[in-house]
C-alpha cells in the first residue's frame, strides 16, 4: 500500500494496539504479526510506503521502535532480530522471506510423510491442511538466526575494529553520565600544584524549558561590545536611550516631520518656568497696566496653563505631517510641478536614511548575539584557564551549549542567572548581567529594523504615487492624492512610534532604563511596535487579575484594534502559569484562526501548548473533562 491506505492501516495498527510481536493468543494463530510486519519492512519485502520516494525500512525502523517496551526490551530471539535488522540494512536485504521458508518445510514434512508405508501416509494426505505450522514458522526464525550468525563471522572491514563481530549493534549509554575528572597538566615552575582540577563534562544534559514568567521589569545598561566592533558606537548610552523611548529619533526627525520641533515644548509639566510661553507670545497683553495687579497675574497664569494643555491636547489628537507633504501640498501637487520634485526629493533623502539605518541595527544585533552567546558559553575571554576549557567542551559538545532561543526566553525569568552560573562555572553575575544587556540591546534593534522595513516600504509607495501624480491627468491624479494621503499620514505615525512599555528612571546618580521583558520578546516574536492603548489594556486585565479581588473585567475593541493577535496572546502569555490556566472562548467561525495565531505566537521562542476544546451550556462537565483541563495547564 502506497498513500493513503498506507496511512490508514499504520493508523489502525497503532490506535488498535495491534502492533506486538504475537498480537494474539496463540504464535500460531496470530502468525508473529507485529515481528512479520517489522521484519519484512526492514528487509524492504513489503511495499508500504507514505511516499513514493520513501523507503520501507525507514517505516520498518520506526515501528520496530513503537513496540512494546516489555517485548523489545526483553532478551529473546525476536527482539534479537529486529535489533540487529535496524543496525545492519544491508544484511537485511540478504534475509529469505518468510513465505519461501515455511512452505519448503511444509512440501518437506509432506514428503517425508507421504514416503510412510500404511495409513500414516493417507491420513497426511487428508488432513495436510490442518496440521500444526509452528514447526515450519520455527525453521524460518532458525534459518534467519543461521544468516545473522554467518554474517557476523565474515571477514571485517580494515575499518571496522570491533572484537565482537562483525554486525553492528545498538548502543544506548545512560543519557545522564558524568566523565572521570578532566584534568589539565602544565609546565609550571612555580610552587603551585601542575595539576589543575577544572572542569566536570557532562554528556547528555538538556536544559529544562522556561516555564516561569515572574519578571515584569529589568534595568538596562549599555551594552559592553567587543572593542573590534564597528557597531559600537550604535549601541551606545544615548543610542539606547533613544531606542528604548523614540526608537526613530536618530534619523532627525526634525527635517521630516513638522511638529517635531515643538514637542519638547509642548511635552513641559504645567509646573515648569516656560509652560505658558506659547499663551504669552500668541496673547501680548501682559504689559498691560490692567494686568499689573496679583489677581490679574494669577489669573493670566491659569490662563496660560490651560493654554499649554488644550494645545498639547490637539497635538496628541491629530496625527503628525511631514514637511512638504501636507494635505495642502498633496491638493496642488497635480497641477504644480514643482511641489512633486520638492516632496520627491525629500521622501528620497529619508529612505536614503532608513536603508543605512536599517543595515546598522542588523549588523549591531548580529554582533550583540555573538557577544552574549560567547560569554554565556565560554566565559569572558582570556579570563583564565578555566574558560579556555569551557569553550574546548563546547567546542567537543562535551557539555550543552546555550543557544539563542533559550536564553532569550530567559529574561523572563528572575532567577535565570542561577540556570547560568550552575551550568557553566567559570561565570560570575557580571558575566551573565552583561550578557542579558546584550540580548535586550539584540531584541530592541531587530525590533527596531522591522519597524524601518516597514517605514522603508511605505516610502517606496510614496514615491511611486508621486511619479504617478506627476504623469496622470487630473481625474486620476485625485485618486492617487488620496491613496498619497494615507501612505503620508501612515508614514508620519510610524516615524513618530514610542515605545511605552520602558522608562528612564531618575536615581541618585545616572538615570536609569527599565523595561518589561515580557512586551519585549512579544514585539520580537510578532514583529510589531505594541501601541499604547494595548500595553495599557493589559496592564489593566493584569491588575484586575492580580488583585486580591479577582476582580472581573470586560473592554470592547474595536476590529483591527488588537484582540486577537495582541491582546489575547499578551494575556495568555503572561497569565499563563503551572498554577493558571488560561481559557480564550471564540465563536465556532474565528476558531481556526485563533487557534493558529496562538500557536504561531507560542512555537518559536516563547513555547507554550495551545490546546483546543469544544464546550456549550448544555455540556455536562464531567471528570474527563476536568482532567483535560488539568493536563492543558
Amino acid at each position: 500500500a502506497v498513500g493513503s491506505g498506507a496511512v490508514k492501516f499504520i493508523n489502525k495498527l497503532l490506535d488498535g494496539k495491534m502492533l506486538s510481536f504475537f498480537g494474539g493468543d496463540s504464535l500460531v494463530s496470530s502468525k508473529f504479526p507485529g515481528f512479520m510486519l517489522c521484519y519484512e519492512l526492514l528487509c524492504k519485502q513489503l511495499e508500504l510506503k507514505i511516499l513514493q520516494t520513501d523507503s520501507p525500512s525507514n517505516l520498518g525502523c520506526l515501528l520496530t521502535r513503537m513496540l512494546p517496551p516489555t517485548e523489545l526490551d526483553s532478551a529473546g530471539i525476536f527482539s534479537s532480530i529486529l535489533r540487529a535488522l535496524v543496525c545492519n540494512p544491508k544484511v537485511a536485504e540478504q534475509l529469505p522471506r518468510c513465505e519461501e521458508v515455511v512452505e519448503n518445510a511444509k512440501k518437506e514434512f509432506e514428503k517425508e510423510s507421504k514416503a510412510k508405508s500404511g495409513t500414516a501416509g493417507r491420513v497426511v494426505d487428508k488432513v495436510s491442511g490442518t496440521i500444526n505450522t509452528t514447526p515450519f514458522y520455527a525453521k524460518f526464525v532458525q534459518a534467519v538466526a543461521a544468516k545473522l550468525i554467518e554474517e557476523n563471522f565474515a571477514p571485517r572491514e580494515a575499518s571496522l575494529k570491533r572484537s565482537k563481530g562483525a554486525l553492528r549493534w545498538p548502543s544506548f549509554p545512560p543519557v545522564y553520565t558524568m566523565n572521570p575528572e578532566c584534568k589539565v597538566v602544565l609546565a609550571s615552575k612555580g610552587d603551585d600544584d601542575a595539576d589543575l582540577h577544572l572542569i566536570l563534562l557532562n554528556h547528555g544534559l538538556v536544559f529544562a524549558p522556561i516555564t516561569s514568567i515572574s519578571s515584569s521589569r529589568r534595568p538596562l545598561n549599555s551594552p559592553k561590545l567587543d572593542g573590534a566592533r564597528k557597531s559600537s558606537a550604535h549601541v551606545g548610552d544615548e543610542a539606547l536611550s533613544a531606542l528604548c523611548q523614540e526608537p526613530m529619533a536618530p534619523l532627525g526627525l526634525s527635517a521630516f516631520l513638522d511638529d517635531h520641533d515643538h514637542e519638547q515644548q509642548y511635552a513641559m509639566q504645567d509646573d515648569s518656568p516656560a509652560a505658558g510661553k506659547a499663551f504669552y507670545s500668541k496673547f501680548r497683553f501682559s504689559k498691560s497696566p490692567s494686568c499689573a495687579g496679583r489677581n490679574a497675574r494669577e489669573t493670566l497664569e491659569r490662563l496660560s496653563v490651560d493654554w499649554d494643555y488644550v494645545t498639547r491636547s490637539e497635538r496628541d489628537g491629530n496625527p503628525p505631517l511631514l514637511i512638504d507633504m501636507s494635505p495642502r501640498d498633496l491638493a496642488a501637487m497635480a497641477s504644480d510641478a514643482g511641489r512633486a520634485v520638492t516632496a520627491a526629493k525629500r521622501c528620497g533623502g529619508l529612505l536614503q536614511k532608513l536603508e543605512a539605518f536599517w543595515a546598522k541595527d542588523v549588523e549591531a544585533a548580529q554582533d550583540c548575539i555573538v557577544d552574549s552567546l560567547s560569554i554565556l558559553n565560554n566565559g569572558v575571554r582570556d579570563r583564565d584557564l578555566r574558560s579556555s576549557v569551557q569553550g574546548i567542551a563546547h567546542v567537543a559538545r562535551g557539555i550543552p551549549s546555550f543557544a539563542f532561543d533559550y536564553a532569550v526566553s530567559s529574561l523572563l525569568d528572575e532567577a535565570a542567572g542561577r540556570i547560568f552560573t550552575d551550568m557553566n562555572r567559570s561565570l560570575t553575575d557580571e558575566d551573565v548581567t552583561s550578557s542579558q544587556h546584550l540580548l535586550a540591546a539584540a531584541l530592541l534593534l531587530f525590533n527596531r529594523a522591522g519597524h524601518t522595513a516597514r517605514c522603508i516600504v511605505n516610502a517606496r509607495d510614496i514615491l511611486a504615487l508621486i511619479k504617478s501624480i506627476q504623469g496622470s491627468s487630473a481625474a486620476a491624479a485625485s485618486a492617487d492624492v488620496h491613496g498619497l494621503s494615507l501612505k503620508c499620514t501612515s508614514m508620519a505615525e510610524l516615524l513618530r512610534a514610542r515605545r511605552e512599555y520602558s522608562s528612564k528612571e531618575s536615581g541618585k546618580g545616572k538615570a536609569q532604563l527599565t523595561y518589561d521583558p515580557r512586551f519585549l520578546l512579544f514585539e520580537f516574536v510578532s514583529n510589531i511596535m505594541l501601541r499604547k492603548s494595548q500595553i495599557e489594556l493589559v496592564r489593566e486585565f493584569l491588575g484586575a487579575s492580580d488583585g486580591k479581588a479577582q476582580d472581573s473585567l470586560c473592554h470592547q475593541m474595536i476590529m483591527g484594534a488588537g484582540k486577537t493577535t495582541v491582546v489575547s496572546p499578551l494575556l495568555a502569555l503572561i497569565l499563563g502559569t503551572p498554577e493558571k490556566l488560561v481559557v480564550q472562548v471564540v465563536p465556532a467561525p474565528l476558531l481556526e484562526m485563533t487557534r493558529n495565531i496562538m500557536r504561531s505566537t507560542f512555537s518559536a521562542l516563547i513555547l507554550k501548548p495551545v490546546y483546543t476544546f469544544h464546550f456549550d451550556r448544555s455540556t455536562e462537565a464531567t471528570n474527563e473533562l476536568y482532567s483535560k483541563l488539568l493536563e492543558a495547564r
